[in-house]
């Protein structure tokens, strides 16, 4: 496109040239006394200098008329590929924005796992503490018990070997009691 409207502008640029030294060649031949706007002491302007340039203007002018045919010819490509494009990159723009939303969504969602996580560990710590104060109570209640138990057998084997002792004096007591009613 900015191609195009330089080679517009280049061709507006020569035809004035162009249409000017015409116009000084028409004044020129009509009245030779008078002397062309571009000349100067030094370098006074000719006929054949005048013809030359209007000659390399033209050419100039052609040319650009040629780059303009082509890029005319090439602009309904340029379009298109212009306008594909831009529905790529509108496509790709409305992607992108999915794929935005879907990583919002995405990130939202683990941040909620992270919580879930976090309320879960949290729990789970508080569960295992829990425990832990659970065990060490039921630690604490079983070494009582074994204390108690150890206690209560030797109160029971103390009182067994009483009850063999009393057993005993009581057979003793019996078997003289009974050997004196013998007598």
């Amino acid at each position: 496109m900015e191609k195009l409207e330089d080679a517009k502008a280049t061709i507006a640029r020569i035809t004035g040239e162009v249409e000017d030294l015409q116009s000084q060649v028409k004044v020129f031949l009509s009245n030779p006394t008078i002397e062309p706007v571009s000349a100067s002491k030094e370098q006074p302007v000719t006929i054949p200098a005048l013809e030359r340039q209007i000659k390399d203007l033209k050419t100039q002018l052609r040319d650009a008329k040629i780059e303009i045919e082509t890029l005319n010819q090439h602009l309904p490509d340029i379009q298109e590929k212009y306008e594909k494009e831009l529905a790529t990159h509108s496509s790709d723009t409305n992607t992108l924005n999915e794929v935005k939303i879907e990583l919002e969504s995405v990130w939202l969602g683990i941040i909620d796992e992270e919580q879930s996580r976090r309320n879960a560990e949290n729990q789970s710590s508080q569960s295992l503490n829990d425990w832990t104060a659970k065990a060490q109570q039921l630690q604490n209640e079983l070494s009582r018990l074994k204390e108690s138990k150890e206690d209560l057998e030797s109160l029971n084997t103390s009182l067994q070997d009483q009850i063999i002792n009393l057993t005993t004096r009581l057979d003793a007591a019996s078997r003289r009691s009974k050997t004196q009613q013998d007598r």
